[in-house]
This record gives structure tokens, sequence and C-alpha cells, in this order.
């Protein structure tokens, strides 16, 4: 049986960014902040465009509980 991981946060994982071609080191998985609502897609993307100053193209969220969606 396999063991579900949980966390006391939600994350942005598999993150994909618009770069504009430029060789940039950004990250793919990133902590969301508790008062980041993490079902609403607007406000993960405008979180992490006005943390790392690049537009995301996609990411998924990992739910506390461990669930990906």
């Amino acid at each position: 049986m396999a063991s579900v991981m949980s966390f006391k946060y939600a994350k942005a994982i598999d993150i994909e960014w618009e770069t504009d071609g430029e060789d940039v080191n950004l990250p793919t998985e990133v902590k969301l902040p508790p008062e980041i609502d993490e079902t609403d897609d607007d406000a993960i993307c405008d979180y992490l465009s006005d943390e790392y100053g690049w537009l995301v193209i996609a990411y998924k969220v990992q739910m506390p509980n461990g669930e990906i969606r």
C-alpha cells in the first residue's frame, strides 16, 4: 500500500514559466502562503507572477492532503 504524504500547506508544482526565451533559473515548485486560496487559479497565478516577476504558463496544485489537481 502506497503512503500519501500530508502537508500543512498547498504547493504549486510542475510550474512552467513564460520567460520570453531567456535563460532564467525559476522554481518548479513553490509553497503557497496560507492567504492564497489553493482553488483560485487567478490568485495563484498572480501570486507566482508577483513573487518571481514572470508569467506562468501552467502548473498543478498539490493540496495539503497530498491530492494533486
